[in-house]
């Protein structure tokens, strides 16, 4: 049975700021990536004993990733889904008391994937960042919509068509 059946009256709300200027038929997926530092653990009054500082260490990762996302934008860019983004989301270190230097501090990262790079995301950010930090994938990108486009308002028959097949497939046909 046709849900529009049970009704007098179907209407709908679309929640998608593009103006309905365009149907997207898109996305890019997302990753999420953890990395860690670590470091000497200390006390505040003495800093001239820690001889690797994790806050520190990850301000220098934070600056690879940031031109590795430069770089992406530029080679894994893709016609439709637009580039790939690299999104610092937390930051934290493991020790509380304000007065210690920490020995380790975490980062989390959104990464929007475009499918140039969804399967490569786990040895891009190892080959970009090395040895000395700890990588790890928190979840996995996985289906960014690879034949996508999408169809401009101004194309007025692709537009109609398009916007038809949606409702079609919704069920609301009236």
């Amino acid at each position: 049975s046709n849900y529009k059946d049970n009704y007098k009256e179907i209407a709908a709300i679309i929640a998608e700021p593009t103006d309905l200027n365009y149907i997207e038929l898109g996305y890019r997926s997302t990753g999420v990536i953890q990395i860690i530092t670590s470091g000497d653990s200390g006390h505040g009054a003495r800093p001239e004993e820690i001889k690797v500082h994790s806050i520190y260490k990850m301000f220098e990762i934070i600056k690879k990733i940031n031109a590795l996302e430069k770089k992406l934008k530029i080679t894994a860019h893709d016609s439709v889904l637009g580039q790939p983004t690299i999104t610092l989301t937390g930051i934290q270190s493991v020790d509380t008391a304000y007065n210690q230097i920490p020995s380790t501090c975490r980062t989390i990262w959104d990464v929007r994937v475009t499918p140039k790079i969804e399967k490569k995301l786990l040895p891009i950010f190892k080959k970009t960042l090395g040895k000395e930090v700890e990588i790890e994938l928190i979840k996995s990108p996985k289906g960014s919509l690879l034949n996508t486009s999408c169809i401009p308002r101004n194309h007025t028959d692709t537009f109609s068509n398009s916007l038809d097949a949606s409702i079609t497939i919704l069920g609301l046909r009236l």
